[in-house]
């Protein structure tokens, strides 16, 4: 069953809710969603949930398959600024041990927020997996997520993260959501 939520964006209803972003030209900056992707296979999928609005998101890498030693499972979100022309900090999961999920929290920002600019999941190395073949933009995306630093440690002050590894999970806040240099 299709039903229309507004020009660009559809959903379908079944046993599960999906909503599917299909912009049309020059169509950017959804204001409110959720995406889906299969990366590498249906078993290693990213979400992002986001609403302009409410200034909420949250974004999960579920994970239900082995993983090569080293290599992590993402989905990240980035907002865009009410400008436009602003940094915001992304937002990341990330799985590395097998058959794991990382869930984020649902976080309410802050700061204004206009929609979606970037999101997408990526399969790799740990703290390298958007230079792999296996990274999926979310439709409506006006950068891919390959822009985003990845690395997952507390001196990357430019992204707000949850991690799992086989040492626990790991947040880290990244700092001001809008101070490019922290």
């Amino acid at each position: 069953m299709r039903v229309g939520l507004r020009a660009g964006v559809a959903a379908s209803l079944g046993a599960a809710l999906t909503l599917t972003i299909a912009p049309t030209a020059g169509y950017a900056n959804v204001p409110s969603g959720n995406s889906t992707q299969n990366v590498y296979t249906s078993h290693r999928q990213s979400q992002q949930y986001w609403s302009s609005s409410t200034k909420k998101m949250y974004v999960n890498a579920i994970l239900s398959a082995n993983l090569p030693s080293g290599y992590c499972l993402d989905s990240w979100f980035d907002w865009t600024t009410p400008e436009g022309s602003s940094h915001y900090d992304s937002r990341g999961a990330r799985t590395c041990v097998s058959n794991y999920s990382m869930y984020g929290d649902v976080v309410t920002e802050s700061n204004s927020v206009a929609g979606m600019q970037k999101a997408g999941g990526a399969y790799g190395p740990n703290n390298n997996t958007t230079s792999t073949a296996y990274l999926v933009n979310a439709a409506g995306s006006t950068i891919s997520i390959a822009s985003i630093n990845v690395v997952m440690n507390q001196y990357n002050c430019s992204i707000r993260y949850w991690k799992r590894t086989s040492s626990g999970v790991e947040y880290w806040t990244g700092g001001p959501p809008t101070n490019p240099n922290c």
